[in-house]
């Protein structure tokens, strides 16, 4: 038995529009962002208590693991708020 398809049958799946939102500002980025903070906060601060990478202009790694866990910290608050405004 074959099936006789009309010219409407078969439709195209298409995807679903983005939101508005999305489209006019980098709000629906928020989680991306929060996530670079702590992936360059984790760096910072493996390069700095390994004493492999110093802040600039002060060539203290100290320094530069207190600026990484900063931005660690930034990150996960980020987060958490998901980008409320």
């Amino acid at each position: 038995m074959t099936a006789h398809l009309t010219p409407g049958a078969v439709r195209s799946r298409r995807l679903p529009a983005p939101h508005l939102s999305c489209v006019f500002s980098l709000s629906c980025f928020h989680g991306v962002a929060s996530m670079w903070n702590i992936v360059i906060g984790v760096v910072f601060m493996i390069g700095g208590l390994t004493n492999t990478l110093a802040l600039r202009d002060t060539n203290s790694s100290t320094a530069l693991a207190v600026v990484g866990a900063g931005l660690i910290i930034w990150g996960g608050i980020q987060l958490v708020n998901g980008g409320e405004e």
